[in-house]
């Protein structure tokens, strides 16, 4: 779809935590992306946001979003609830898919 509309693809890695294993998550999700996806347009960013929903807002207003996917990768963090998807949904105006990370086919190495 992306290429249809020569379309620019931003990753953002949202994490609380600047350690190790945060850089490593970063790292392997981005490596099987660009294993995965036969785009050249790909963009990937990491970042330790203090509050998600307003970093999600602004992620949206400086790079012109139309649609939002976000992947639960870390069992050790609670999934969003269904309150936080409705607000990042009402706030940025633009459809919001959550997958987990476990369920997600392009998160899985062949």
């Amino acid at each position: 779809m992306a290429k249809l509309f020569i379309s620019k693809i931003n990753t953002f890695h949202l994490s609380d935590e600047s350690d190790l294993k945060t850089e490593n998550m970063f790292r392997g999700v981005k490596e099987i992306i660009i294993g995965k996806v036969n785009y050249t347009t790909l963009q990937f960013e990491v970042d330790q946001p203090k509050f998600f929903l307003e970093t999600i807002i602004n992620k949206k207003e400086t790079n012109s979003i139309i649609l939002l996917l976000l992947v639960h990768c870390d069992e050790s963090v609670p999934p969003l609830s269904k309150q936080e998807s409705k607000e990042i949904n009402y706030y940025t105006e633009v459809p919001l898919l959550v997958l987990s990370g476990a369920s997600s086919s392009i998160m899985k190495k062949s």
